[in-house]
């Protein structure tokens, strides 16, 4: 990985650490494990309350777990009483500590819309293939990934990101690809979520992909299954999809003519099942599995939160963790069609597992199901959370694959899933 700093800054930032509430060990263990406090559904709606409350203090910068121990409250400058009540209120007698940081979340999302104006020069002058935009975890910058054409592309880009903001850029070429053609090998009515596809694309051949999660309209009950609107760039009739295990079969889906069809942002589409039914379940665990689980509902995601991808190519993978709830990105696609992806949320599975050889994604995945498993009355649900839009961080790929040809990541990127339900008017399937 080469890494071009565009701006250093010249004073150390130090960050100054308050801890709110820590429990005994007697307490701690009243509670329960912290696997089990922190990976409860009632806890990611903890999360998700305070991520939108504290927003609505100027100087609040996030809110994410940390080592699936402790929750860290990033704040610029002195925390109002008010704030710190409010914090108390969320989370009782849960872990929390407050870290001081050096900007608030609208002074490093300002700084990502800024670049993010530039983004398409770089492609009009084809310095780049792929770029990507987010917050560093600490909020002392901003980070922008990109995939140079050539090591001489760099300083280029550089020049165009510009170095007069007044927050810190860090600049990496990394590489970062799109999982275009990122089970399941057969699937079959009431068509379930993981299963991996096909189907031949008039401009470069047989694509494949991964199906998201089953839904249905609120207009009219009809069913439909969820994938990844890039999977079929360049497209506009409809087009059929076949299982990649059985592709001289007959098609188990087609592109949906329904309205809307996708939404290009959040990089969302709509299939319509052969049989016109598709099923609240998603296969689970190995890329070879006929395991199936059911989905109990959604969960907006917050930083910290573990989650499990689930890929028709490369199967289910846990322990990946959210460390941005923000981030743009913007690849050359098909034929050198620029897509574009505001709003997405980053997550990377953990270093210990990437040690061991693991990974997050591969291409083939895209479209697949991201959920988090969560405790519910002392029993475990499944929690729809996004779907596979692209990797990044590239590793080796294991053997165990559906399709060897293709390459794999530790990291990925996938729009929130309670954006993508309420832009295509759809429901999760009960």
């Amino acid at each position: 990985m080469k890494l071009a700093k565009i701006f250093t800054p010249t004073i150390c930032f130090a960050l100054a650490a308050v801890t709110l509430f820590m429990p005994t060990a007697t307490q701690a263990a009243s509670s329960g494990a912290a696997d089990e406090i922190f990976s409860t559904h009632e806890f990611t709606l903890q999360m998700n309350e305070a991520d939108e409350r504290l927003s609505a203090f100027e100087n609040f910068a996030s809110v994410r777990l940390v080592d699936q121990s402790i929750v860290h409250v990033h704040w610029k400058g002195e925390v109002p009483d008010e704030a710190l009540r409010l914090v108390k209120s969320i989370f009782g007698d849960l872990p929390v500590q407050i870290d001081n940081v050096r900007f608030n979340r609208n002074e490093l999302n300002d700084a990502k819309n800024l670049a993010y104006e530039k983004v398409g020069a770089l492609f009009d002058r084809n310095l780049v293939t792929s770029v990507s935009i987010s917050s560093l975890s600490d909020e002392s910058g901003i980070e922008i990934q990109l995939d140079a054409v050539s090591p001489s592309t760099v300083k280029s880009a550089e020049s165009i990101l510009g170095l007069n903001q007044q927050v810190p850029i860090e600049v990496v070429d990394t590489n970062l690809a799109s999982s275009l053609s990122l089970s399941r090998t057969l699937n079959a009515s009431p068509f379930n979520g993981g299963s991996y596809f096909v189907y031949p694309n008039g401009e470069v051949g047989n694509l494949t992909c991964s199906t998201g999660f089953g839904v249905e309209s609120n207009v009219n009950g009809e069913d439909f299954l969820l994938t990844a609107q890039h999977c079929f760039s360049g497209q506009i009739s409809a087009v059929s999809i076949y299982n990649y295990g059985n592709q001289s079969g007959g098609p188990i889906a087609t592109r949906s003519s329904y309205s809307p069809l996708y939404n290009s942002a959040l990089d969302s589409a709509l299939m319509k099942p052969s049989s016109g039914v598709s099923s609240n379940k998603i296969f689970t665990f190995g890329y070879n599995s006929s395991t199936t689980e059911a989905i109990s509902g959604s969960a907006n995601p917050y930083l910290g939160q573990p989650l499990c991808t689930n890929g028709g190519n490369s199967g289910e993978h846990c322990q990946v963790i959210v460390d941005d709830l923000d981030q743009s990105y913007t690849v050359r696609g098909i034929n050198g069609r620029i897509l574009t992806f505001p709003h997405l949320v980053s997550a990377s599975l953990l270093p210990t597992v990437v040690s061991q050889g693991g990974i997050a994604v591969a291409q083939g995945d895209s479209g697949g199901p991201i959920i988090q498993r969560a405790y519910v009355g002392g029993a475990t649900a499944n929690y729809a959370v996004g779907t596979i839009t692209a990797e990044y961080n590239f590793a080796n790929c294991p053997a165990s694959l559906n399709n060897s040809n293709t390459t794999c990541a530790t990291s990925v990127l996938f729009p929130k899933i309670s954006s993508v339900l309420q832009s295509l008017n759809i429901q999760l399937k009960p």
